[in-house]
């Protein structure tokens, strides 16, 4: 495009003109370096209020947070049936794999809170899978225990459009 100029609040900017291409360089490092300040301040924040224990990080099946942010047993007992009997099951056979054949051998559904949608904050009972079996079994959540900061998001490993790909474990 010839002849396109640039308008913003300070004035008309002309990208044919050197003192211009310049100025508009320089408007765009310094946003630059705005945007990385701006991340960079919320993180700190966010590793603020986990040292505190203050961040609100998904709860497993079986918990609910209230309003004022304490964690509670959710009132729901068949949600706690079937998490008892996850865990039952999995002291019993020891494998993620024999607690899964069991409950879809059985039809045996698994509780989650819907996050988003329609549904939200209601419980959406699903047909168990073995991520979601496990992620039972390891969270410390599942124990009581608050823990932040286990593994990290490696930009170069996510994969457009796909959700909770790039993780990786700190070790």
């Amino acid at each position: 495009m010839a002849g396109a100029l640039l308008a913003d609040p300070d004035g008309v900017h002309d990208p044919a003109e050197h003192n211009d291409r310049l100025l508009l360089g320089l408007k765009d490092t310094i946003s630059e370096a705005e945007l990385h300040l701006i991340k960079q301040r919320m993180w700190n924040g966010r590793i603020g209020k986990a040292r505190r224990g203050e961040l609100a990080v998904p709860l497993p099946a079986g918990h609910l947070r209230l309003a004022d942010g304490h964690v509670v047993k959710d009132p729901d007992e068949q949600v706690h049936t079937v998490v008892r009997l996850v865990f039952d099951l999995f002291d019993e056979l020891g494998l993620i794999n024999g607690v899964l054949r069991f409950l879809v051998d059985h039809d045996i559904q698994l509780g989650v809170r819907a996050r988003e949608g329609p549904e939200k904050g209601l419980w959406v009972w699903r047909r168990p899978s073995r991520i979601v079996i496990q992620n039972m079994l390891r969270r410390p959540a599942s124990a009581g225990i608050y823990v932040y900061g286990r593994g990290r998001i490696d930009p170069r490993r996510r994969v457009p459009g796909r959700l909770c790909t790039g993780c990786t474990t700190s070790g």
